[in-house]
C-alpha cells in the first residue's frame, strides 16, 4: 500500500491574487469578489486594477469593444457590449483582413440595461482605469453614461445644458457639433471625472466638470478662450497627466487644456512626449479613408501617441501654438 500523500500546502492570496488573477479576464476577475472581504478588498485596489492593465498590455494584442441593441430585447433598451482580438500580423494574399477575423471571433461581454443602443456614441478610444464613457444624443435630453463594461454597472449623467443649435433658413447643426466630453481620473480628490467643453445657446463657450463622487455639474476656474468649442466638431479629448487635450484647430495646431487638480482651462500645447511623426501605409486603410487622406487632410495620431515616462514632471508646458 502506498503511503497517504501529503496535500499540497495552499497557495497564499497574495500570490493568488498578483500572479493569477492579474491575468484571467476582467469579468471573470469581477466575479471572484464575492469569495471573501479580503478578496474583495484585493480585486477592488487601484493595485490590482493597474497590475491587471499591465498584464493586458503585456500580451500585445489590440482588443476592441463595439455594441449593438441585444438580440431579442425588442424595445427594452438593452445594449450588448462584445469584444474581440485584432491579431495584427502580415496576412498572406487573399486571406481574410484582421477586421474580418476579429468580428468572426468576438464574444458578448456585457449587456447592460436601461441603455438604449439608438444614438449612442463612445467617447474616447480607451477606458480610464476600467471606466468607459458613453453618450447618449436624445433630441430632448441627452445624456452621458459611465459604464464598467467588465461587470455592467453603469450610472448617467444629465447634460449640464443643452448645447448650441444652430438653425438657419439652409443649415442646420445638430446639438453634438459644438461640444466634447472625456473621462479622467483625479488623483488628489481620488475620483473620476467627467470633463465637457462646448458652447451653449447664446454662443458662449464653457467648459464644466462633473465628479462620480462628488456630483453635481461645477464651471471651471477662470474663462474658456474665445472660440474654443468652434473645431471640436465632436472629438472627444485626450487625457494624460492629469490634463485633458483637446485639438481644436487643425491648420494651426492650437490646444485647448484643462487641469483636473486646478480645474482650471486654457490655451495650451501638447506634451512634449507626444509623438506628431506617424508612418501609415494608405493601402492599408479603408478605400473611403484612402481617398479623404489624398486630398492631403491632416491628422494627428492622437491614438497612437508616444509618452515617455517621466515621473518629475507634474504639469504639461503651456502655450499657445506647436510649429510642426
Amino acid at each position: 500500500m502506498h503511503p497517504k500523500a501529503e496535500p499540497a500546502p495552499p497557495l497564499p492570496d497574495d500570490v493568488i491574487v498578483e500572479h493569477i488573477l492579474t491575468r484571467v479576464p476582467a469579468a471573470a476577475a469581477v466575479r471572484f469578489r464575492t469569495v471573501c472581504r479580503a478578496w474583495r478588498a484585493a480585486l477592488t485596489s487601484d493595485h490590482f486594477v493597474m497590475a491587471h492593465h499591465r498584464a493586458l498590455r503585456a500580451v500585445g494584442q489590440p482588443e476592441i469593444v463595439f455594441f449593438a441593441p441585444r438580440p431579442g430585447a425588442g424595445g427594452s433598451g438593452s445594449t450588448a457590449f462584445y469584444t474581440c482580438k485584432l491579431d495584427l500580423a502580415t496576412q498572406p494574399n487573399g486571406s481574410s483582413s484582421p477586421l474580418d477575423k476579429a468580428v468572426a471571433s468576438a464574444s458578448e461581454l456585457v449587456t447592460v440595461g436601461n441603455m438604449d443602443a439608438s444614438h449612442l456614441v463612445l467617447s474616447g478610444t480607451k477606458p480610464c482605469r476600467g471606466l468607459t464613457l458613453l453618450f447618449q444624443l436624445h433630441p430632448c435630453v441627452s445624456t452621458y453614461h459611465v459604464c464598467n463594461l467588465s461587470t455592467g454597472e453603469h450610472v448617467s449623467i444629465p447634460a449640464p445644458r443643452t448645447p448650441a443649435e444652430r438653425c438657419g433658413s439652409y443649415i442646420h447643426h445638430p446639438c453634438y457639433v459644438l461640444s466634447s466630453t472625456g473621462l479622467g481620473f483625479d488623483p488628489v480628490a481620488g475620483e473620476h471625472k467627467v470633463v465637457t467643453l462646448y458652447e451653449d445657446r447664446e454662443r458662449q463657450q464653457r467648459c464644466e466638470v462633473y465628479g462620480l463622487q462628488s456630483g453635481g455639474w461645477r464651471p471651471c476656474a477662470g474663462k474658456v478662450p474665445p472660440h474654443a468649442a468652434n473645431g471640436l466638431v465632436g472629438r472627444p479629448p485626450v487625457f494624460l497627466d492629469g490634463c485633458f487635450y483637446w485639438h481644436i484647430d487643425t491648420l494651426g495646431n492650437l490646444y485647448d487644456e484643462y487641469k483636473l487638480w486646478t480645474r482650471t482651462a486654457g490655451p495650451g500645447s501638447p506634451p512634449p512626449s507626444w509623438s506628431l511623426r506617424l508612418c501609415i501605409n494608405l493601402a492599408s486603410l479603408p478605400q473611403p479613408m484612402r481617398d479623404h487622406l489624398d486630398h492631403g487632410t491632416r491628422m494627428l495620431p492622437l491614438a497612437c501617441l508616444v509618452r515617455r515616462q517621466d515621473p518629475a514632471r507634474h504639469e504639461a508646458p503651456r502655450g499657445a501654438r506647436v510649429r510642426p
